[in-house]
Order: structure tokens, then sequence, then C-alpha cells
């Protein structure tokens, strides 16, 4: 099996270790973050309650986001100080529009390619982990991430903590920023120490096929640091724990799987689109897509397929708490997939890919993917 950037299996014949260590290293991470931003988080906490701007919600999330504001700034700050207002206005009414005119998608696909390519792509001549960070910095970086167009749900997060910090003193607002910094420099030292050996290959991915990438549209996405592997990972599991009770008390449950775990991409799938995805007709018995729905007929929850992220949802909220959803998909779409869901009024929970080798991205003929299935089972509690 080609390991294109992270495998959850590592040397195992499966990834049951893996999801032993990530709940535990996810409690490490949030207690390291209690202990260290116990009052930024209490205080975002009232400012929500207070303003009223979004519904309260559990301080594991709020300190998930604090996490991801400090990675995000280690990773793309260098690259949010160069933009210009110019090519970032241009850049993100562009990601705007290509969502709203589908027709005209591919070639402003390609568009943004170039755009991107020439406006947000990485210096490797400045490319090293800044030591001082400002609040300044994080305006540029909310800039720079819209511009992007791919941290949409992820955005609108920070966006609620940029208003936060408008309230509070310069002093205040620029200690939150270093103190972020300092919480994702010990992440990016404890994610490679405890979950490296899961995503060994993305230093040679990044290295030998990323150039090749070059002005296409998903450059940034399949651009991404290893440790924004960690966070998506550490974040899933958080997120998981933190939407549990609420999804268990679901009537109504389905599983969204992508297209990469058909049986070989090569042959004809039949299966039936509907407004919520493809449902398998059971064309291959051997397909893993038709063995998760057999186990959805026999445990009652819907089994749906998705040929791209994107079409992951409906842009209509459900009526809240009704429906649970399980995505599944690789490490890279876990927070910003579950983040949708939840917007939508969905209540989500994820397993992972155990790799990654869908077309759209990461393999050109395509690699058969799976999941764990004892995870899965885990999560709706099939006995």
């Amino acid at each position: 099996m080609d390991v294109i950037t992270y495998c959850l299996k590592s040397e195992n014949i499966n990834s049951d270790l893996y999801y032993k260590e990530i709940s535990m290293v996810s409690v490490k991470v949030l207690e390291k973050i209690q202990n260290s931003a116990l009052s930024i988080i209490d205080d975002f906490a009232d400012f929500i309650k207070e303003s009223n701007i979004e519904e309260c919600r559990s301080k594991e999330e709020y300190r998930l986001e604090f996490l991801t504001i400090g990675v995000l700034l280690i990773v793309y700050i260098n690259r949010a100080r160069k933009l210009k207002l110019a090519p970032q206005k241009m850049l993100s009414y562009l990601s705007v529009f290509r969502n709203n005119v589908k027709p005209l998608k591919p070639a402003l696909n390609k568009l943004k390619g170039i755009l991107s390519t020439t406006f947000l792509s990485e210096d490797s001549e400045n490319s090293t982990i800044s030591e001082q960070v400002y609040f300044d910095n994080f305006v540029n970086l909310i800039k720079w991430m819209k511009a992007s167009g791919d941290f949409k749900f992820c955005l609108d997060r920070l966006i609620n903590w940029y208003k936060f910090l408008k309230s509070k003193p310069a002093k205040y607002r620029n200690e939150f920023v270093s103190k972020a910094n300092f919480i994702a420099k010990w992440f990016k030292v404890e994610g490679s120490r405890e979950l490296g050996k899961y995503t060994s290959q993305v230093s040679n991915f990044l290295n030998q096929s990323y150039p090749k990438y070059k002005f296409r549209e998903d450059m940034i996405f399949c651009g991404r640091k290893e440790i924004e592997y960690h966070l998506n990972m550490v974040g899933a599991e958080i997120l998981n724990k933190a939407f549990k009770e609420d999804f268990i008390k679901t009537k109504y449950k389905m599983v969204l799987v992508p297209s990469c775990m058909r049986f070989h991409n090569d042959i004809k799938c039949k299966a039936k689109k509907t407004d919520k995805g493809y449902l398998c007709v059971s064309c291959t018995e051997s397909c893993r897509v038709n063995k998760l729905s057999q186990m959805g007929s026999k445990y009652n929850f819907k089994v749906y397929m998705i040929f791209h992220e994107s079409e992951a949802f409906s842009n209509e909220k459900i009526k809240r708490g009704k429906i649970g959803v399980v995505g599944v998909a690789c490490v890279l779409n876990l927070l910003e997939g579950g983040w949708r869901a939840k917007s939508l009024n969905f209540v989500p929970q994820c397993v992972i890919l155990d790799y990654c080798g869908c077309k759209n991205h990461w393999h050109k003929e395509g690699i058969q993917t799976d999941i764990n299935i004892k995870q899965l089972k885990r999560i709706l509690q099939i006995s």
C-alpha cells in the first residue's frame, strides 16, 4: 500500500492503537491549554454569553479554537504578512463568486490556482517560525484565510475571537496572541513526538511531490504542514467527545463516506444519486461501501457516498439536534467538515480514513481507502 502522507496503521495491521493513543493525546492537549490559558478561555466564554453572537458551546471547543489560532499563526504568519490589500480583496471575492456560479467553477478553479500560487504560497526563504507575534499578525492571518477560500468554517470561529479581542486593551490582545503562539510551539513538539509515526511521509510528500501542485486549485490544501495533520487528529477527537452525548440522542443517523472507498475507482459505480449523496446499490459484493451499507440496513443508519467534500451537506439548516452524521474523511478535512456540519445543525462525529488516496488530491489512479470498523461501531454504539 502506498502511504502518501499519513497512515493510521503505522506499522500495525490495523489502526486500533492509533485510536487509543489519540484519546490520551487529546486529553493531554486539553489539560495543557487549561493550565496555560484558563482565564482567556473563561473570558471568551463570558463574551460569547453576553454578546449572543453565537450559541454557547463547551469549554473544550473553545480550547480547540485557541489551539487552532496558535497553529495557524505558526504555519501562515509569514505568508499573511506579505499579502497585499489588492490581491487579498480579489482572492476573497473570487472565493465567494466561484461557489455561487457552478457552471464557471472549473475555469474559476484554474484561476484560483494561479492566483493562490502567486500571492498565497510559501516563501521558502522566509519560512522560519516567528519568535514574536502580535495582534496585527492575527488580523493579517484572518485576511489571508479569507483570501484562500479553504478555511470558511474555521474562519467563522476565528472571527468571533477577533471580535472578542477587539473589546480588550492592546496589552491583552498581544498577550493572547503570544500565549497562543507558545501553546502551538509546545503542540508542534508534542504532536511530532506522539503522532509523528502516523504522519511520517508528510515531509517527503511536501519535498518531492508537492512542487508539482503549483498553480493547482488545491495547492494550499495539499500543502498543509505536519502540525496541521496533528491539529486535525486531536481536534477530531476533541469534537467527537464534545458532541458524543447529543449524537447518541439523535433519532436519525447517517454515515457519509468518500467515493475513494469504492471497489476500484476504474470500475463504473452504479450508485444512485439522491439529495443527500449517492446510495449504494450493491453492484460489487466486495466493495467497502457496499459492506457499510449492509451494516447500515442492519443497524438502522443510512450510508451516503460523497464524490467531493464540498458536497457533504446541503447548505440549508436542519432542525437542531435531529440528525446525527458520521463524516468519514481524510485527516485534513476533519475540522472544517465538523464545523460545517455543526453550523447546519447536524450533530457530527467523524471516523478518519486510515490513509488518503483519492484522485481529487492525492493519487493519479486513485487508491481504495478504508476505515477502522471498530471505531465506527463505537461511535454508533453497535456492540
